[in-house]
């Protein structure tokens, strides 16, 4: 037998699952590499604002201290964002947003290494209103 066909023999792989693995791979070193260096925490020095301030409907923006005409928009919700806490580490964003469907207000959390969004309180269950996070100074806990 030559050296490749005991190689396969060995992998039981054919060629076309080599290619399709080494492509898999080098398409997740990609996207890992392409979200570390997209992602707003690894920028610098940044500013958290809501924006508009008026005539319109405002949403959590991110924009670098030294080139503030290159900010992103970080929230996009219908209802506006109220107020908002970013955390020790600049990595995640808490704020208070009106529920779509019973119009309460809620506190969402903005991981801004992921993107991901995601209600932490459910204050229509407790006929409240929830608003104004805040950040413990040196613990990952939400007020």
């Amino acid at each position: 037998m030559g050296e490749e066909q005991q190689t396969k023999k060995i992998l039981g792989l054919s060629s076309f699952d080599v290619t399709v693995v080494v492509v898999i791979i080098v398409l997740l070193i990609g996207i890992a590499i392409a979200s570390y260096f997209s992602s707003p925490a690894r920028l610098g020095k940044m500013v958290a604002y809501l924006a508009p301030a008026s005539g319109g409907t405002p949403n959590i923006w991110l924009a670098p201290v030294n080139d503030p005409t290159s900010a992103q928009q970080l929230t996009f919700n219908d209802l506006g964002i109220y107020d908002f806490d970013v955390d020790q580490n600049g990595q995640r964003i808490a704020f208070s947003a009106r529920d779509l469907e019973n119009r309460t207000r809620d506190i969402y959390l903005l991981d801004l290494t992921t993107g991901a969004e995601r209600q932490v309180t459910f204050c229509y269950e407790e006929d409240a209103e929830c608003y104004t996070p805040v950040f413990h100074p040196q613990d990952p806990i939400i007020a």
